[in-house]
């Protein structure tokens, strides 16, 4: 006897209702006339991707060409009639379910069905939705009612990961919170801190204050010991706290450099990412004290506008806090931001045709500095913008303007057929090395320079399983940060523009959209399966590829 045999009965026997349910719309479809006036009947089912059940009063809408909505019935089905022929885009909805392809980071879009004499019946799949639910109890087992629950999750942004605090609730009088609604993602959880903490009594043996810290699931202080939970389709998943009181401390200090601003603004950054939730700070006469908050290790940061006359100016303050007692002689300087001017050269082989070439303003690329400090990566867009020097420059004379300390990579994202030959700060490279900005200090100017004779590939990429994201990286020997990505087009065909002369690497993946190709450790386990090209000026090189397999 086969011990497996009882896990799959079900599958094949859900596998065979869809069966006989479409059979039986096929069957009912092909007995249709089509009308003389060119209207016609679309008819489908709506069913559950995880079980493949059909699924009642589901909304089907038809969006274009025309504008169409329907109920499914009982057993999932729906009719559509006076549809024209040709394309039709399709949708299903029900609350507590995504559309596959619709959710945030998939790769694919709406599908396109069609609409006439001979069309087969639609099969739409909804996804239903993740659930993360859990208790949260003191060293007693006591629920805590009242207690901040977040929800974190990260996303693919141009290659990088981005951490983001999704959502936000708190804990019932028994201790349990829920969060629902959750698309196919990996998460984390965090509990904590309490919003009231029990401040001791000045006369106490103790001193000071205690409360509830903040917790990451399982039982970890920070995010980058935390265990992911991983939701898929219809997945609940339940994480469970276990808090004890902790010691609470405050730091405390004076502020110099400011001078006379128009309001300053605080914020108390955990070393594992985002900000300190309730870490408010006071100040008094230029001094300040922050509100308790857990020992760990912190960056206590500080920006403020000048009230003086003049253009714009903003001045910062950036401290590090290693609190595991009270803290006090902390001193907070302030410095005007930085500022990196940047010399844009651009050398023409075709001026005739070079992009915006009537705009003496016209910037042919997005240039930004990327932060990789552990206190910035954690934002929706850790970056810093080029903008003119003074209105009405030359697009050749513009600033980073008022930037904070830390490390800094450098990404430039061309937007015609032009390329980046080179970017220099001193003798830097920031093609390949990063930049350094002290607080207060000054930094030599970028030298930018970009051509226009670029060459191109195109070709075809083709998988040997399903691609639901299809895409080819094109990576450079020469500059190994200036990735570039093509999402393929039907049929798996693509072309990639803007690339200088030199070595390259094209790997063509399955699905693109959660793979952190910016991350050289993660994109080393793909370049294994790689072409190597050489291109020169203006070439045009045509190519096919076979994807690699992305692990889920």
């Amino acid at each position: 006897m086969n011990p497996h045999r009882p896990t799959r009965a079900p599958k094949r026997c859900a596998a065979l209702l869809l069966f006989l349910i479409l059979t039986s719309i096929a069957g009912a479809a092909a007995q249709q006339s089509p009308p003389e006036t060119g209207e016609y009947t679309v008819t489908g089912i709506v069913v559950n991707s995880a079980t493949n059940q059909p699924i009642r009063g589901a909304l089907v809408q038809v969006y274009s060409p025309i504008q169409k909505l329907i109920l499914t019935t009982a057993d999932g089905k729906f009719r559509l009639e006076g549809l024209p022929a040709g394309q039709i885009n399709l949708l299903a909805r029900k609350p507590g379910y995504f559309s596959e392809g619709q959710y945030p980071g998939s790769t694919s879009g709406p599908p396109i069905y069609m609409a006439g004499p001979d069309a087969p019946p639609i099969l739409l799949k909804l996804a239903p939705e993740g659930i993360i639910s859990g208790r949260v109890t003191d060293e007693n087992g006591e629920p805590i009612e009242s207690l901040p629950v977040r929800l974190h999750t990260s996303q693919i942004i141009n290659g990088r990961r981005i951490w983001q605090g999704r959502h936000q609730t708190i804990t019932d009088d028994n201790g349990e919170y829920r969060f629902a609604e959750l698309w196919p993602s990996t998460y984390y959880v965090s509990a904590g801190p309490a919003p009231a903490p029990e401040v001791l009594p000045a006369d106490s043996s103790e001193g000071g204050a205690q409360g509830y810290g903040i917790v990451f699931y399982p039982g970890v202080p920070n995010l980058t010991g935390a265990s992911e939970i991983r939701i898929v389709p219809g997945k609940h998943a339940q994480a469970d706290f276990s808090l004890d009181m902790k010691p609470l401390y405050r730091a405390s200090g004076t502020i110099s450099g400011a001078g006379p601003t128009r309001g300053v603004g605080f914020q108390i950054q955990m070393a594992s990412g985002g900000l300190v939730p309730g870490g408010v700070v006071n100040v008094t006469n230029g001094t300040f004290r922050t509100s308790w908050i857990p020992a760990g290790e912190y960056m206590l940061t500080a920006q403020a506008v000048s009230a003086a006359d003049g253009p714009r100016r903003i001045v910062m303050g950036r401290v590090p806090l290693s609190l595991h007692s009270d803290l006090s002689g902390v001193n907070l300087v302030f410095a005007p931001g930085v500022s990196i001017p940047v010399n844009l050269r651009m050398i023409l082989a075709h001026p005739e045709s070079a992009p915006g070439s009537q705009d003496p303003g016209y910037v042919p690329a997005e240039v930004l500095l990327i932060p990789h400090d552990a206190y910035t990566q954690f934002q929706l867009q850790p970056q810093f913008q080029l903008q003119p020097r003074h209105p009405g420059e030359r697009a050749d004379s513009l600033v980073f303007d008022n930037i904070a300390p830390g490390t800094y990579s450098l990404e430039i994202r061309v937007f015609s057929s032009m390329y980046v030959e080179s970017a220099f700060c001193g003798s830097l490279n920031l093609l390949r090395e990063d930049i350094v900005v002290g607080q207060g200090g000054e930094i030599q100017p970028i030298e930018i320079t970009l051509r226009d004779d670029a060459a191109s590939v195109r070709g075809v990429a083709t998988s040997t399983v399903q691609a639901s994201g299809l895409a080819v990286l094109a990576v450079s020997e020469e500059n190994p940060r200036q990735i570039r990505l093509s999402p393929a087009q039907a049929g798996g065909s693509f072309e990639i523009t803007g690339l200088g002369p030199g070595l390259y690497w094209l790997v063509a993946l399955d699905h693109w959209g959660n793979v952190e190709y910016s991350n050289p450790e993660v994109l080393r386990k793909y370049l294994s399966g790689a072409t190597e090209i050489r291109l020169g000026p203006s070439q045009k090189l045509a190519v096919n590829l076979e994807a690699v397999h992305v692990e889920d």
